[in-house]
């Protein structure tokens, strides 16, 4: 277990549906070798025999359809090398993941490696919202938890490197000149009043801007 209480989990057993498992673990490839790569350079398996298991096991998977003997058998072993595979990645992650600095680079770490973590509501379920309000516009809605709050926005292209977007008095804001069909990541950080002070930032959000 993470000293910040951040699990990574697998999310995958033989038994998940053959669609949403490859759409999975494509993800997982795709992140492994871009917005992961801070965390875990050298990942093993390599994306490319991560990608060439999985492409077997898309092969297998498609003949089993047709009923052919030995098919589904093949496919089942093709299904378990790629989850293999994921374990292995589970377990670079999960050591990253351990050594971040605090909460909210931990689960940052967990989803730029596109991993989920265990029972992630209870400590990362971030305290705002976002939703495409228009062509190139997302809409940032914050919960209040103070009087006299501000809040400051910072923006990503790649779930890494933030830049400062905007500090407001209201609890929402709109993002524009964005471009459209991009991710970007968004985050927040509330300013209370006296003691409390400057919180830290809190777990990002991701969307793709319309």
């Amino acid at each position: 277990m993470s000293r910040h209480a951040v699990e990574v989990i697998l999310g995958l057993t033989p038994t998940t549906e053959n669609g949403e498992f490859v759409i999975e673990v494509e993800a997982r490839i795709t992140a492994m070798g871009t917005t992961g790569l801070p965390y875990v350079a050298v990942p093993g398996p390599t994306t490319v025999l991560a990608e060439t298991h999985l492409e077997k096991f898309k092969q297998d998977a498609g003949l089993a359809k047709n009923h052919a003997a030995g098919t589904a058998a093949q496919a089942k072993i093709s299904k378990a090398v790629v989850i293999k595979d994921m374990k292995k990645w589970k377990v670079q992650v999960q050591t990253a993941v351990d050594a971040a600095p605090d909460l909210a680079t931990a689960i940052l770490i967990a989803q730029s490696c596109h991993f989920p973590i265990k029972d992630v509501s209870s400590f990362s379920k971030a305290p705002f919202t976002i939703r495409n309000a228009g062509i190139g516009i997302v809409w940032l809605i914050a919960k209040v938890i103070a009087k006299h709050q501000a809040w400051v926005w910072e923006i990503s292209t790649d779930g890494i490197t933030y830049t400062f977007l905007e500090c407001t008095l209201e609890a929402n804001f709109l993002a524009t000149g964005l471009t459209s069909g991009r991710r970007y990541w968004f985050r927040c950080r509330a300013i209370l009043p006296k003691k409390a002070g400057t919180q830290p930032f809190s777990v990002a959000l991701d969307i793709v801007v319309t």
